[in-house]
Protein backbone atom coordinates (compact mmCIF):
# COMPACT_ATOMS: atom_id res chain seq x y z
CA UNK A 1 0.00 0.00 0.00
CA UNK A 2 2.78 2.02 1.10
CA UNK A 3 4.65 1.69 -2.61
CA UNK A 4 1.40 2.83 -4.37
CA UNK A 5 1.03 5.77 -2.43
CA UNK A 6 4.70 6.32 -3.20
CA UNK A 7 4.44 6.09 -6.44
CA UNK A 8 1.72 8.34 -6.97
CA UNK A 9 3.47 10.92 -5.07
CA UNK A 10 6.46 10.75 -7.59
CA UNK A 11 4.06 10.50 -10.51
CA UNK A 12 2.22 14.21 -9.22
CA UNK A 13 5.32 15.55 -8.94
CA UNK A 14 6.73 14.91 -11.87
CA UNK A 15 4.05 15.50 -13.89
CA UNK A 16 2.45 18.67 -12.02
CA UNK A 17 5.07 20.08 -10.13
CA UNK A 18 7.89 20.07 -12.40
CA UNK A 19 6.35 21.63 -15.16
CA UNK A 20 5.51 24.24 -12.84
CA UNK A 21 8.38 25.46 -11.70
CA UNK A 22 10.10 25.19 -15.09
CA UNK A 23 7.63 27.45 -16.52
CA UNK A 24 8.05 29.97 -13.64
CA UNK A 25 11.80 29.84 -14.48
CA UNK A 26 11.03 30.13 -18.31
CA UNK A 27 9.14 33.51 -17.75
CA UNK A 28 12.21 34.79 -15.50
CA UNK A 29 14.49 33.89 -18.31
CA UNK A 30 12.73 35.70 -20.70
CA UNK A 31 14.20 39.00 -18.98
CA UNK A 32 17.79 38.47 -18.22
CA UNK A 33 18.65 40.00 -21.42
CA UNK A 34 17.09 43.35 -20.33
CA UNK A 35 18.28 42.71 -16.67
CA UNK A 36 22.07 42.32 -17.59
CA UNK A 37 21.51 45.63 -19.87
CA UNK A 38 20.66 48.07 -17.13
CA UNK A 39 23.01 46.36 -14.61
CA UNK A 40 25.96 45.40 -16.44
CA UNK A 41 28.09 42.01 -16.84
CA UNK A 42 27.13 39.65 -13.53
CA UNK A 43 28.33 36.14 -12.23
CA UNK A 44 26.06 33.55 -11.91
CA UNK A 45 25.62 33.90 -8.31
CA UNK A 46 24.30 37.58 -8.58
CA UNK A 47 22.41 36.17 -11.55
CA UNK A 48 20.64 34.10 -9.18
CA UNK A 49 19.92 36.90 -6.40
CA UNK A 50 18.22 39.08 -9.11
CA UNK A 51 16.00 36.42 -10.63
CA UNK A 52 15.40 35.01 -7.01
CA UNK A 53 16.06 31.34 -8.24
CA UNK A 54 15.31 28.28 -6.07
CA UNK A 55 18.07 25.62 -5.64
CA UNK A 56 16.17 23.42 -7.51
CA UNK A 57 16.46 26.04 -10.75
CA UNK A 58 19.50 26.81 -10.76
CA UNK A 59 20.86 23.95 -13.05
CA UNK A 60 18.26 25.19 -15.41
CA UNK A 61 19.19 28.54 -15.61
CA UNK A 62 22.89 27.48 -15.69
CA UNK A 63 21.76 25.45 -18.87
CA UNK A 64 19.85 28.11 -20.28
CA UNK A 65 22.87 30.97 -19.91
CA UNK A 66 25.06 28.36 -21.66
CA UNK A 67 22.59 27.94 -24.04
CA UNK A 68 22.44 31.52 -24.59
CA UNK A 69 26.19 31.83 -24.84
CA UNK A 70 26.06 29.01 -27.48
CA UNK A 71 23.77 31.43 -29.87
CA UNK A 72 25.39 34.48 -29.31
CA UNK A 73 23.24 36.26 -27.59
CA UNK A 74 25.02 35.89 -24.39
CA UNK A 75 28.71 36.85 -23.62
CA UNK A 76 30.75 35.22 -21.10
CA UNK A 77 33.50 37.20 -19.44
CA UNK A 78 36.42 35.30 -18.09
CA UNK A 79 37.88 36.00 -14.53
CA UNK A 80 41.07 37.73 -14.19
CA UNK A 81 44.31 35.44 -15.22
CA UNK A 82 45.40 33.94 -11.66
CA UNK A 83 41.82 33.23 -10.31
CA UNK A 84 41.94 29.88 -8.64
CA UNK A 85 40.82 27.16 -10.41
CA UNK A 86 37.85 26.30 -8.13
CA UNK A 87 36.79 30.33 -7.71
CA UNK A 88 36.58 30.42 -11.98
CA UNK A 89 33.15 29.43 -12.17
CA UNK A 90 32.14 31.95 -9.33
CA UNK A 91 33.94 34.57 -11.15
CA UNK A 92 32.91 34.56 -14.62
CA UNK A 93 30.80 36.99 -15.52
CA UNK A 94 27.85 36.83 -18.44
CA UNK A 95 26.88 40.34 -20.62
CA UNK A 96 24.81 40.82 -23.66
CA UNK A 97 26.53 39.75 -26.46
CA UNK A 98 27.47 43.17 -28.83
CA UNK A 99 25.99 43.77 -32.36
Amino acid sequence: MQTIAVSIGVAIAVLIVMPLLVRAQTRKLAGIEGLLRESGPLTFDEIVKRLETGVFARGYLMQALEKKVADGTLQKLPPPAGTPRLRIFRETRYTVAAG
